[in-house]
């Protein structure tokens, strides 16, 4: 009984928001099944830290694996969604990031893994997002930004530059910092993040759902 007091209290709205986001995901059988499997390994990450945590074991490892391959299946989503007129040779990152992953976590502490790789991975998705927007601007394939696969590649925008602002203070003090009613900067930056990150998956969700209906 203890143990699920324990669990219940370690349970925040962004855990629910993840669960509600991802039954709305299944609901959907035309929704991509990389977006399903997104949300599946936030909501497995979730569930599995709140365990390590009531354990007294450290959340370092999962949070690394989650960010690492979030950011690879993010990275696919990218390349998938600009196959029609980018060189598939120039989607070698894709590889390349998948290298460097795997050279930080060998030579890496796991500390310097979590915030070395995560910030490398998020400059990856980021810069980009911003050359294949610009590339189709150039293209005149203006279609591209009106269609709900844009909406889906912009929604990890926020939450990216988010975490590598987070990472980017080695400096605990400052993340710890008390802003208001013992609620640390931290936590405000995380749950900020994350809601924008899930609504704009639900906006995509609700989006994909309309077209789904208007077909039938």
């Amino acid at each position: 009984m203890q143990t699920l007091k324990d669990i219940i209290a370690l349970i925040n709205p962004v855990n629910i928001y993840i669960l509600i986001t991802l039954i709305n995901a299944i609901s959907i059988l035309k929704i991509r099944l990389l977006v399903t499997l997104i949300i599946s390994l936030s909501l497995l990450t979730e569930i599995i830290n709140i365990i390590l945590i009531i354990n007294n074991i450290s959340i370092i490892l999962t949070t690394s694996f989650y960010l690492t391959i979030s950011n690879g299946l993010w990275l696919f989503l990218l390349y998938s969604n600009s196959l029609n007129s980018i060189n598939k040779k120039k989607f070698k990152f894709i590889f390349i990031y998948v290298l460097i992953s795997l050279s930080n976590f060998i030579f890496l502490s796991q500390a310097e893994f979590l915030y070395i790789n995560t910030i490398i991975g998020c400059i990856f998705y980021i810069s980009f997002f911003i050359f294949i927007s610009f590339h189709k601007l150039k293209n005149e394939e203006l279609s591209f930004f009106f269609d709900n696969n844009f909406l889906l590649i912009c929604a990890p925008i926020i939450y990216f530059f988010g975490i590598s602002l987070l990472f980017g203070f080695r400096n605990l003090a400052i993340l710890e910092k008390i802003i208001f009613q013992n609620v640390p900067l931290y936590e405000i930056i995380i749950t900020t993040i994350n809601l924008i990150y899930y609504s704009l998956m639900n906006l995509y969700i609700f989006k994909v759902k309309k077209t789904c209906r208007l077909k039938i």
